[in-house]
């Protein structure tokens, strides 16, 4: 990262996404671990079957990264939900799952779990209402002020959240102009925010309507 100088010299590396292939050889260690010796190769192949298609239907468009641990995370859900929870209008029960993993990974307190969700939720709708191309630091200072005239923030309390999303893959800073590192954590947010504004006025019906006439284009 260029703000620390002393590993500037050095190589950085970045694991790649899985493709088919890769994944259904993790799906297949998942579905036989700890039964590798008495599973029926039958039924090992219909539950890695399964858990693709789940797992493809999330990934999908990378709206998720198809790396391991996001991977990884999705399988371990497959198993703790049941399959009536997992139907096709569900994806956001795994995004929401996908974002807390997140927020643990960042160490944020259980106390400011919802003072997270509220920032991101705001920011994302932000974006999305400024062309959905992200803020640079002049325009994210103009949200925040805008942010504080509704909700408290403790001195300089803004700049410590920023830096904690981004060094833990939430928010990611990319040529100056500040977004969401991965399309399912905006998508998420932006459709929160406007979920939670239904019919509080005709402006938000009408870009809802405006949303759903235009879903062939996503």
């Amino acid at each position: 990262a260029p703000e620390y100088e002393s590993i500037d010299s050095l190589d950085h590396y970045e694991i790649l996404g899985f493709g088919n292939l890769n994944r259904y050889e993790l799906i297949k260690k998942w579905v036989s671990l700890g039964v590798e010796k008495c599973i029926e190769d039958r039924d090992l192949y219909e539950k890695c079957d399964e858990s693709q298609e789940k797992l493809n239907s999330v990934v999908r468009r990378n709206i998720v990264p198809a790396k391991p641990i996001y991977l990884l995370s999705l399988l371990q859900m497959f198993e703790a939900y049941r399959p009536q929870d997992l139907e096709l209008t569900s994806y956001g029960h795994c995004y929401q799952y996908l974002i807390y993993q997140a927020l643990e990974r960042a160490e944020v307190r259980h106390t400011d779990i919802d003072k997270y969700i509220n920032i991101l939720t705001e920011l994302a709708f932000w974006i999305y209402k400024n062309s959905g191309k992200g803020a640079d630091k002049f325009q994210l200072k103009d949200f925040f002020d805008n942010y504080e005239s509704d909700y408290i923030l403790a001195t300089n309390e803004r700049d410590r959240i920023i830096e904690n999303l981004v060094n833990h893959s939430i928010l990611i800073n990319r040529q100056g102009k500040f977004g969401f590192k991965y399309p399912y954590i905006y998508y998420f947010f932006a459709a929160k925010k406007i979920a939670e504004s239904l019919s509080e006025s005709e402006e938000k019906d009408s870009e809802i309507s405006s949303l759903l006439e235009n879903l062939h284009q996503g």
